[in-house]
Order: C-alpha cells, then structure tokens, then sequence
C-alpha cells in the first residue's frame, strides 16, 4: 500500500480537502516512511514552522534527495521555495523558506474566479483530459520568480493549464 503522509503541525490545513492520505506527520520520523508527502496550504511560513518544528528541515530534504515525492500546496509550496516576501502590509522581510525549489515569492494579492482545463493525462488528472474546471482562488503570496533555469513553474499541477 502506498504511505501518504500530510504535515500537521500549526499552520497547517491537513483537512483544507479530503485527500486520499493515511498518514499525519506531526512528529519526527514518519516523512522517512512515506512514499508521498503534501505540505498542504495555510499558514506555514508565517507560523514559522521551521523554527517552531526544528526536525522539517532536516527531514523533508533528507525525503527530497533520496527521490521521495513532495507535492506543496499553496503555502506548501511557498514552503519548499527559497523564501517568501512578507512586506503585504508594509513590514519589510523574507521569510527562509526550504530551498528545496529555486524559487522566491513575492506579495501578489489575486481573488477571484478561477477556470483551467486539462490539456494532459497524468495520474492526478486521469479521466479528465480537455474537462473544464471552475474554483476560486484567494492567495496573498503569489508572484513566482524562477531563480535559475532548472526550475519551471506549471500552473501548480503538471498538465494542467492556467
């Protein structure tokens, strides 16, 4: 059976959706027995949860270069980047992230209506191929800059297109 664990420490929103995982990481030593890892939206990198929770750095980069597959979702994402802007309201600073993806972001307020459509099969989007899809979106951290020209950025979902 395939192990997918989600992060679920402060700041994090393990139930934001009813995700198929059968594992909570919420202490250390479950990430090196998973075979998947979602650090799913919140509010991890306000919550510092790097600072707070002192065994995620060590062991999602330990997971990562022994090829385990991490999906971040929103402030999971943010997670794994090189660091997050948190001058939304004027106050000046970064917060490190992971490093794990050679990406920064930077304040971008975007709401409302969302539509994508499937333009690839994957195993995430299987049965779905040119299936229009509608949501709302809501994000405060949101402009991706690429650092280097290893790392690309994909509407968030390979096969999906914004």
């Amino acid at each position: 059976m395939t192990r997918i664990g989600v992060l679920n420490v402060r700041g994090a929103m393990p139930h934001y959706e009813q995700l198929p995982f059968n594992v909570y990481v919420d202490k250390p030593g479950i990430i090196r027995k998973l075979d998947a890892l979602i650090l799913p939206p919140g509010t991890l990198v306000e919550s510092q949860v790097l600072t707070r929770y002192d065994w995620i750095k060590r062991e999602v980069w330990d997971f990562a270069e022994n090829g385990g597959v991490i999906i971040g979702v929103c402030s999971g994402a943010q997670l794994l980047s090189r660091a997050v802007n948190l001058n939304v309201k004027g106050l000046p600073g970064y917060a490190e992230g992971l490093g794990i993806l050679d990406i920064t972001f930077e304040p971008l307020i975007v709401t409302g209506p969302v539509k994508v459509r499937i333009t690839n099969e994957t195993w995430i989007t299987r049965d779905l191929l040119n299936t229009e899809l509608h949501g709302w979106q809501a994000h405060t951290y949101g402009k991706a800059n690429v650092e280097t020209s290893n790392t690309w950025v994909v509407g968030g979902i390979p096969g999906i297109e914004v």
